[in-house]
């Protein structure tokens, strides 16, 4: 019978806690590198949210600036459809990125309309002399709005960290009392 050599049953012994060691490394990665993927789809959730955010105070300015565009200022309307056009894309962009569902691209999508639906109708109302018409230019701008709420309570239920669905529910929440 042959006899191993004190480094060869060194060797042996340690092997095993070489793997437990090799092991442990390995799952501690993973799970770092699942932390990276969460906080990084947070991370595109508010940015989401911010855009959601800024596509609100755009079609509310709008509507401040242009509810009676035959006294506003003709270059603050502008502005502030062009302000409201780039909010809107980027809320679509944004949504379309982070893969929400077809149901949140329809909303992006029908608030841009529906922002369009009131542009005419207050353009509608400045060239008839400020006289009504059949839709009331305030109610397209509204729907618009109540689409951005609907995407931004599409955003907790996609969130994979409950804290920060938690936080979005609270902003969804406040953006519907307003």
């Amino acid at each position: 019978m042959r006899r191993f050599t004190l480094s060869t049953k060194l060797f042996a012994a340690a092997a095993p806690l070489l793997l437990v060691v090799a092991a442990l490394l390995a799952l501690t990665a993973r799970n770092d590198i699942n932390q990276i993927a969460s906080a990084q789809r947070s991370a595109e959730r508010c940015r989401v949210w911010q855009s959601l955010c800024s596509g609100l105070a755009a079609v509310d300015q709008e509507i401040a600036d242009g509810y009676t565009p035959r006294l506003a200022d003709p270059a603050t309307i502008d502005a502030g459809r062009s302000t409201t056009d780039q909010s809107l894309a980027a809320v679509a962009a944004d949504v379309e990125r982070l893969e929400l569902g077809t149901s949140a691209l329809t909303h992006a999508t029908n608030a841009q309309i529906n922002v369009e639906l009131g542009r005419t109708a207050a353009d509608g109302v400045a060239m008839m002399g400020g006289t009504s018409t059949r839709v009331d230019p305030i109610q397209p701008y509204e729907s618009a709005s109540r689409q951005l709420i609907s995407i931004g309570q599409l955003l907790p239920a996609s969130s994979d960290n409950p804290g920060l669905g938690r936080d979005l529910l609270t902003l969804v929440r406040i953006a519907e009392a307003r």
